[in-house]
C-alpha cells in the first residue's frame, strides 16, 4: 500500500507498507536440485536444497524526492 504526501505538502514524496507473507502460512522457498556428480565433487552433496520462507513480515518506508 502506498500513500502520497502531496496533501501534507511533501511533493514527491510517499510513505509505503509492505507485507511478506501476510497469512503466515509455512512454505518451501528457493528450492534447487544439483546436477553434479557427488562423487566427482569431494565434499559436495547432490541432494537437493530448499529454505524455508519467510515468516510474515511488515515493512514500512518513507520516499522523499529534493
Amino acid at each position: 500500500a502506498r500513500y502520497d504526501l502531496s496533501s501534507l505538502g511533501a511533493r514527491g514524496a510517499f510513505l509505503q507498507l509492505n507485507v511478506q507473507n501476510l497469512f503466515d502460512k509455512t512454505y518451501l522457498g528457493s528450492i534447487s536440485s544439483r546436477t553434479t556428480n557427488s562423487a566427482a565433487v569431494p565434499g559436495f552433496s547432490s541432494a537437493p536444497a530448499y529454505n524455508i520462507g519467510a515468516p510474515r513480515t511488515i515493512q514500512a518506508s518513507l520516499h522523499v524526492e529534493f
